[in-house]
């Protein structure tokens, strides 16, 4: 692996408050023994999922008619500018132009300063030309803002400008996952993978309602659940989820007076989940579980001071939602982290222990806790907290040995991406962790922007060692197609979780989950609208 250039280790730092010299020799190791227990089904399945793809010259699609802004927001009389939120990022005003073909050039040009340069929204990806309004041309720099309404403005054209493939030097460029084709230079993605660098999940269609999706059997009204991290047992095809689940028939709001954990099984690990039984009472909230090397189920979590009373929940609930102006204040949610683990998916679970007490001062937020346990009982892992300049920060977790909670350490003075430029405004959250068939680190994340715009909910970062990680920007959205026709922009999309539910190939991917919030006001999230649900997402396989 290390003569083929795929493993590279930088040297430790030595500002680091753990010496990693033996933990990267343990690491490299792990990976080694990783490849040898499962390499047949690993690499034949990373071969069969490359899909080369041809290299196209910029082009653009000319649609007579019709207008990509609304007609309310850019009329023939006036401006309504900027648009309203969520929309203000990503329509632009390029200004008047003479033709249509300067429109055109203009928007191809066009250059967005105002985000991360891998966010996805950069470029143009369509525009509106309106020659009736003096030549106004509007274009969107977003891959999926193409919504376009039929006019009576006899002079008014959209366009869909599509760009080639970026050109990519390394299996690197393609966020490996994929390989870089060294005579076409263009990225060959795995089949759960898109875009020019393989960093955009290739998602399929949802059915309505698969996930954990809970309705009371006395009273049928919703019970909200807020994402699920998900483990597959191949020796009886049984799947297991814990999720957040928000007791009383309330919605999110109230999470951090009514949040419990709960398990839920699926005999097919890509369908509907049935809850099982509450695992840890409020205040309980994202719990992550992965597998020991020795097999125990271990879950990480945020909760109430085990010492403290548990919190008053809201009782003020109906239908899954919180009503607007009740059960305000609660405990907030900054409460420490804990980790229980079993040998059996159905318990008993050990007594919660209490992570980076002697780090308390940096806790100063939920820390969204997830790793990756390795062969060693080491781990590597990703937490948050909060400050500038993005808000939302994330940093390197390790551990000698997981057992042992005095071991976490969080490097809570360094950032996980040193250039903040590359994350969007507001930074990122909720990470999961995985690696992959050939040994690398993936972690996905909930993606931030400004008040809660959901359109780049979801991102992707990789790293060769587990210890320096490469952010790769955006990886899905907040709108979800499903396979009766619906096409849904949810309020909230947060809390990833990959499902790994092939039986031969333990490394693909075959389902992501999240959860999901709605209501009549969506994509905008309104007050009193904050019901939930944990939407289960299949990628593509093939």
């Amino acid at each position: 692996i290390e003569a083929k250039g795929l493993l590279h280790r930088p040297p430790p730092s030595s500002s680091s408050f753990l010496d990693f010299s033996m933990a990267s020799l343990d690491m490299t190791i792990s990976r080694f023994l990783l490849l040898l227990l499962f390499p047949p089904s690993g690499f034949r399945a990373a071969a069969r999922d490359f899909k080369p793809r041809a290299y196209l010259e910029p082009s653009v699609q000319r649609f007579p008619g019709l207008s990509n802004i609304p007609e309310k927001w850019w009329s023939q009389d006036s401006k309504a500018w900027p648009p309203p939120p969520p929309y203000t990022n990503t329509i632009k005003d390029l200004g008047q132009t003479s033709s249509l073909e300067q429109c055109e050039q203009r928007s191809i040009q066009y250059r967005n300063p105002d985000v991360s340069p891998l966010s996805g929204w950069t470029r143009c990806d369509s525009y509106t030309w309106i020659g009736s309004s003096g030549g106004n041309c509007v274009c969107i720099v977003d891959l999926w803002g193409w919504e376009p309404k039929q006019t009576q403005d006899p002079v008014i054209v959209s366009g869909i400008i599509t760009w080639p493939p970026q050109k990519c030097r390394s299996h690197a460029d393609c966020s490996y996952n994929g390989r870089c084709n060294p005579e076409t230079e263009v990225c060959e993605c795995n089949a759960s993978w898109k875009g020019d660098r393989c960093h955009i999940l290739n998602l399929l269609p949802a059915v309505r309602n698969t996930g954990l999706r809970i309705v009371s059997e006395q009273n049928g009204r919703n019970i909200s659940t807020w994402g699920g991290s998900v483990i597959f047992d191949p020796t009886n095809n049984i799947s297991h989820m814990w999720a957040a689940e928000i007791s009383d028939h309330c919605g999110l709001n109230t999470w951090t007076t009514n949040s419990r954990i709960i398990h839920a099984t699926s005999k097919d690990p890509n369908k509907n989940y049935t809850r099982h039984s509450v695992v840890v009472p409020a205040f309980a909230h994202e719990p992550n579980v992965v597998r020991a090397p020795s097999g125990e189920y271990v879950m990480y979590y945020t909760g109430s001071f085990t010492d403290d009373p548990p919190p008053n929940p809201c009782m003020e609930c109906t239908d899954g939602s919180t009503p607007e102006g009740s059960c305000q204040g609660g405990p907030s949610g900054d409460g420490p982290t804990y980790m229980i683990y079993a040998t059996n998916p159905y318990g008993p679970w050990s007594k919660p222990v209490q992570l980076f007490k002697s780090q308390a001062n940096f806790t100063n937020l939920d820390t969204n806790l997830a790793v990756v346990i390795l062969p060693n009982n080491s781990v590597v892992g990703i937490a948050r907290n909060e400050g500038p300049p993005t808000i939302d920060l994330t940093h390197l977790v390790t551990a000698e040995d997981w057992r042992d909670p005095d071991s976490y350490k969080a490097r809570w003075n360094s950032l996980l991406f040193p250039n903040t430029t590359v994350v969007n405004e507001r930074g990122v959250e909720d990470p999961f962790l995985y690696m992959d068939g050939q040994g690398m680190f993936h972690a996905i994340f909930h993606n931030q922007i400004e008040k809660d715009d959901e359109r780049l909910c979801g991102a992707h970062a990789y790293s060769v060692n587990g210890l320096d990680w490469v952010f790769t920007g955006t990886a899905w959205g907040n709108v979800v197609n499903f396979t009766d026709g619906l096409v849904y922009k949810f309020s909230r999309r947060e809390r990833p979780h990959f499902v790994f539910g092939d039986r031969t190939d333990p490394f693909k991917i075959t389902a992501l989950t999240t959860g999901v919030q709605y209501g009549p006001h969506a994509p905008i999230s309104a007050d009193g609208e904050d019901a939930c649900f944990t939407l289960l997402q299949p990628v593509s396989l093939h």
